[in-house]
C-alpha cells in the first residue's frame, strides 16, 4: 500500500533509496575500475603515468621505481614521493620471501 501511494504522489519509499544508492556505488566502482585500468595501460604502453593522474596509493605487492635514477617511488603500499607528470616509472610486483 506504500508504494502504491507514494508512485501516487511521486516519492520514493527507504527500498527505492536503498536501490538507487547500490545503483550509484556499482557505477562508481565500474567507472573507477576502467579509469585505474586506462592508468594501468598508460603506463604498460608509455611508462609514464598519466597526466593529472590521481593514484591514490600502490598495491602492497607493487614496487614503483624511475628507471633513470633508481629511485624507490612507492614501496609497501606507500608512496616515498609522487611522482610527476610524464616521469617514466617500472612497475614491479615483489617477490614472495
Amino acid at each position: 500500500m506504500r508504494k502504491l501511494i507514494a508512485k501516487l504522489f511521486g516519492l520514493y519509499t527507504k527500498q527505492d533509496h536503498y536501490l538507487y544508492v547500490e545503483i550509484a556505488r556499482q557505477e562508481t566502482e565500474i567507472q573507477r575500475r576502467r579509469y585505474y585500468q586506462q592508468v594501468l595501460d598508460h603506463l604498460q604502453r608509455n611508462g609514464t603515468l598519466p597526466t593529472n593522474c590521481d593514484l591514490v596509493i600502490p598495491k602492497q605487492s607493487l614496487i614503483i621505481t624511475n628507471p633513470e635514477t633508481k629511485e624507490v617511488i612507492a614501496h609497501d603500499g606507500k608512496w616515498k614521493r609522487l611522482p610527476m607528470d610524464g616521469e617514466p616509472v617500472v612497475i614491479t610486483y615483489k617477490q614472495n620471501d
